[in-house]
């Protein structure tokens, strides 16, 4: 990921953009990072790279904001990104240039209360084996 990372910071650097990257990442490539939310709110294009995980992430950061959330699957299977690492170049410069269709889509969130009380999340109620 440090390498698709210092790939695509070179691209938008050399088309005349900023790049910021996100506080682990910054650490990981040793440049400054920020706060995924102070940068989704400063961006005009949150680009994510990784999977489902990371494009939720940015979602969730991206939301409220008029940041576009362009997620770049680096794994194996992204039902959520739309591009993948091969074409993570031609994809980013196309955004840019205003040429990559934008969809709107709304966030769902939902509380579960068990007994008038508030239940806390557990992680493993989806993956918990029968």
């Amino acid at each position: 990921m440090r390498r698709a990372a210092a790939r695509l910071i070179a691209q938008l650097t050399r088309a005349g953009h900023r790049a910021i990257v996100d506080e682990r990442l910054g650490d990981q490539l040793g440049i400054p990072g920020e706060p995924l939310a102070r940068m989704a709110k400063a961006s005009d294009i949150l680009v994510t790279l990784g999977g489902d995980g990371t494009v939720l992430a940015g979602a969730r950061a991206a939301a409220g904001s008029r940041c576009i959330l362009l997620p770049v699957n680096l794994g194996g299977l992204g039902f959520l990104t739309v591009a993948e690492s091969r074409e993570r170049a031609a994809t980013v410069r196309h955004a840019l240039a205003g040429h990559w269709p934008v969809v709107e889509r709304r966030m769902v969130s939902a509380v579960v209360r068990r007994r008038n009380r508030v239940a806390r999340p557990r992680p493993d109620l989806c993956a918990r084996p029968r």
